[in-house]
């Protein structure tokens, strides 16, 4: 996995982002206005802690959907 200086260099400050679902288990970033995939993740749970940490960094990130 990239670090969070790999991950932050490819984000755009102003954008908002959203997680979308690839398959049953990974989720890919998706840039809302340009729908340009940022970067992916293997689990839900990396992707949340990553959400977290961007949110706490002052980026745009949408809630992820709730899947059971």
């Amino acid at each position: 996995m990239k670090t969070w200086k790999e991950i932050k260099r490819r984000l755009d400050p102003g954008a908002r982002y959203f997680w979308a679902k690839d398959d049953p288990r990974s989720w890919r970033l998706v840039n809302a206005f340009t729908l340009k995939t940022a970067f992916g993740c293997e689990d839900r749970l990396t992707a949340l802690r990553l959400t977290r940490t961007m949110i706490q960094a002052g980026f745009s990130v949408a809630k992820m959907e709730e899947t059971w």
